[in-house]
């Protein structure tokens, strides 16, 4: 959408176009005039009148202002534009093979934005050699029992959770609960393994965001069947905020 809005008392007709905006009114430019209005001598006359302040151009959301945060500059290449990128068409599947599903230029990048958190990803890993026991907390390693799994330095989230533990203890079944904070913090996570298994598996779309300083905790809980040398790693990445 494109709006021209009168902050005089009086009519203001562009010569270029024929357009005429009422005094402390507005108009609404119609799709087909889109391109009479980007032309460059109604670039050039109505450039005077947005310098001014006399009109002001709105994207249909807000004014296109200095005192909204957006230069006058960009207020002009707007009208320029055929529209918005929300009504620019943008070629995805089954037009073009690009694995795109969204069809216009805004919903586009959001898409790609979307895809593309949580990579690259990164790994923090609880390495436990000898058994582990029902209750046991999983820090970095068995020699480090109190010590947080991890510690977050910036805003993170955990996307996969995988694991394994001695290749010759297949089918063992346990669980394990992540915990934020502190070691009675609130439970975030559990990862059940369940028998038959190979001694090793993954969890994917765990999803939890954690803010900068989040500590992570893991406890071990089994019935009796205990898993020996287990291995847990957290698949990270960064998250923007």
């Amino acid at each position: 959408m494109k709006l021209l809005k009168n902050t005089t008392v009086s009519d203001i007709t562009l010569s270029e176009t024929g357009i005429t905006v009422q005094a402390s009114g507005q108009y609404e430019v119609n799709t087909t005039e889109y391109n009479l209005l980007a032309s460059d001598d109604s670039i050039t006359e109505l450039t005077t009148y947005i310098n001014s302040g006399d009109i002001v151009v709105n994207d249909g959301s807000q004014d296109l202002t200095v005192a909204n945060g957006v230069a006058l500059a960009r207020a002009i290449d707007f009208l320029r534009s055929s529209d918005s990128a929300l009504n620019i068409r943008f070629l995805a599947s089954p037009q073009r093979s690009n694995g795109f599903a969204k069809k216009n230029v805004q919903e586009a990048i959001e898409e790609a934005k979307q895809n593309a958190e949580g990579f690259p990803r990164s790994s923090i890993r609880s390495i436990q050699n000898g058994t582990i026991g029902n209750n046991d907390w999983l820090g970095p390693n068995e020699l480090m029992p109190d010590t947080p799994m991890a510690v977050f330095p910036i805003k993170t989230k955990i996307n996969e959770i995988t694991w394994a533990n001695d290749i010759d203890q297949t089918n063992r079944q346990f669980r394990i609960q992540f915990r934020s904070i502190s070691k009675t913090g609130t439970i975030f996570y559990t990862l059940d393994v369940d028998s038959p298994n190979p001694g090793y598996g993954y969890v994917d779309a765990v999803n939890q965001v954690f803010s900068a300083g989040t500590a992570i905790f893991a406890q071990y809980k089994d019935d009796g069947n205990n898993c020996r040398d287990l291995s847990i790693t957290l698949w990270i990445s960064r998250v923007e905020d």
